[in-house]
């Protein structure tokens, strides 16, 4: 667990910069890289501060990232607050949403369906007699 570290006699020799492509890993001064099944990652840096552009555009979007990640926070919670997705139960009557061909005048929903069955929380299969067909959540409305 201990490594018993040494310090070489001398000053530290400069590192030659990359001829072609670097290849990023992992790396420990005082013993070999861990081996990984993992694909690396390649840079190809063409002039001398190249590198330093990188890590500006990544810090950069990092930054951005978790601004915006934090903005959404609150405005996510309250969204989220009273809201919940309807849930319907294999045979029920539901209404479906048309959603091509309709003009602004003409009715939103199309005859009442019953649904046969439950694909997850948000999918459902219904039947219309002649076929079944599948659609989502927002594109149901219960049938009173």
């Amino acid at each position: 667990f201990n490594i018993q570290r040494q310090r070489l006699p001398g000053l530290l020799q400069p590192i030659d910069p990359p001829s072609e492509v670097f290849q990023v890993r992992g790396l420990d001064w005082w013993g070999s890289a861990p081996a990984s099944d993992a694909p690396h990652v390649e840079f190809k840096f063409t002039r001398a501060n190249d590198h330093w552009l990188h890590l500006h555009n990544f810090k950069t979007y990092t930054n951005k990232m978790a601004r915006r990640n934090v903005q959404q926070q609150p405005w996510a919670k309250r969204y989220n607050q009273n809201r919940t997705d309807p849930s319907f139960h294999t045979g029920e009557l539901v209404w479906l949403k048309v959603l091509v061909g309709r003009t602004k005048l003409d009715e939103p929903y199309r005859d009442s369906y019953h649904v046969v069955n439950e694909l997850g929380p948000l999918n459902y299969t219904f039947d219309d007699g002649i076929s079944t067909a599948t659609t989502h959540v927002h594109n149901l409305l219960l049938a009173y």
